[in-house]
C-alpha cells in the first residue's frame, strides 16, 4: 500500500485505541536514525511518528522497542520481542523484509508479510492485552464478521486486522479472531447486532 494509505490506517487504529484523544506526533525516530546511522523504512517512521511515545500500547503482548531502544544485530533491525522472550521480530536492513527470530536458538527466518501489513498486525496484537474487553471468534466466521467489521490489512488469513470506526479492533491469529473493545457493554452489543457468539476473555 502507499505511504499515505498506511498513515491513514495508522490514524484509524490510533483513534480507536485512544478514543480520539488529541494526536501528538513524535519525532523521536529522528534521534534513533542518528544513533543507528541510517534512515528507517518510511512505514516504520510513520509508525513511530504516531506511536513512538505511547508506551502503554508499545509494551503489551510484545515489547515493541521505543525509537531509542532499537538496535541492530547481524544486519537485522530489532523492533519487538514477545514479552516472555519466546520470539522476536526485526527488519532486514537491506531487503526490508520482516524477520521472525526464535529466541530459543537465534534462528532467523523472513515471514510472508509485507512491513506495512505486519506493523498493523503487531498493533492489533497489542490491543488484545491493552483493551479491557476481548472476545474470541472462530476464524471460520470471518466472512460473516466482515459484514460488521472492515478489514484494514491486505492479509485475509492469519494476521488479518479488522476495525469498527471509533470502537473496536479485531485481529486473526491462526484459527481465532480476537475482538477488542473498550467495555463489556460494547462487546455484548456487538454480539447482539452481529449474531456472532464470542468466547469472552
Amino acid at each position: 500500500m502507499s505511504n499515505s494509505v498506511f498513515f491513514d490506517k495508522l490514524i484509524i487504529i490510533r483513534n480507536i485505541i485512544f478514543s480520539n484523544k488529541p494526536l501528538e506526533l513524535s519525532n523521536a525516530y529522528e534521534a534513533a536514525e542518528k544513533k543507528l546511522g541510517f534512515q528507517l523504512p518510511q512505514f516504520l517512521k510513520d509508525f513511530y511518528l504516531i506511536f513512538g511515545e505511547e508506551l502503554g500500547i508499545l509494551k503489551c503482548m510484545y515489547d515493541i522497542a521505543a525509537p531509542m531502544e532499537m538496535s541492530v544485530d547481524d544486519g537485522i533491525l530489532l523492533i519487538a520481542k514477545e514479552n516472555q522472550n519466546v520470539c522476536g521480530y526485526g527488519i532486514d536492513i537491506q531487503s526490508q523484509k520482516v524477520i521472525y527470530i526464535d529466541e530459543s536458538n537465534g534462528v532467523k527466518n523472513d515471514i510472508d508479510k509485507a512491513l506495512d501489513d505486519f506493523l498493523l498486525y503487531l498493533l492489533a496484537l497489542q490491543c488484545t492485552e491493552f483493551f479491557p474487553s476481548v472476545g474470541i471468534l472462530e476464524a471460520e466466521y470471518a466472512i460473516t464478521l466482515e459484514k460488521f467489521m472492515k478489514r484494514i490489512t491486505l492479509s485475509k488469513e492469519d494476521g488479518a486486522v479488522y476495525y469498527i470506526i471509533d470502537k473496536s479492533i479485531g485481529v486473526r491469529v491462526g484459527n481465532e479472531i480476537y475482538i477488542c473493545m473498550h467495555n463489556d457493554n460494547d462487546l455484548e452489543e456487538f454480539e447482539n447486532i452481529s449474531g456472532l457468539l464470542l468466547e469472552w476473555l
